[in-house]
């Protein structure tokens, strides 16, 4: 499983979408989310490499994060 920390100041609809390097989507994921901290679990049945974590939520980016997968 990936765990991605995410921090919500406004209760709503998050996009969590995974991009490899050659900036192809790989994972995407929406789920509701009250105000606060949460950790996401996803599925890792991606392959070994690194990839890069974009969070949206509505109309506002909240970041991104690399990650790097070794199996």
């Amino acid at each position: 499983m990936l765990n991605i920390p995410i921090n919500i100041n406004e209760s709503g609809n998050v996009n969590i979408k995974i991009y490899n390097v050659y900036g192809q989507l790989a994972l995407e994921k929406s789920d509701y989310f009250n105000v606060g901290n949460h950790m996401v679990l996803l599925p890792n049945d991606l392959p070994s490499g690194q990839y890069t974590v974009s969070i949206d939520q509505e109309t506002q980016h909240l970041g991104n994060q690399s990650i790097i997968i070794i199996k």
